[in-house]
């Protein structure tokens, strides 16, 4: 028996993501009145990531 046949491959790995349009998401927050929920839906975030740009908005 010989030895099992191996390779070995490296890929870059690139891990960015579309950032959020804040303007955006202002516009639906507070003009048309959207929930958090439709929110994290609509732009594909955490509620997590939805409240703290939200938060960033207020200040």
């Amino acid at each position: 028996m010989g030895e099992p046949l191996t390779v070995e491959d490296e890929y870059a790995a690139v891990w960015k993501r579309v950032r959020l349009d804040t303007n955006e998401l202002a516009r639906l927050r507070f003009s048309e009145g959207w929930t958090e929920q439709k929110l994290v839906e609509h732009f594909g975030y955490s509620r997590t990531a939805i409240k703290r740009e939200l938060k960033k908005l207020k200040c």
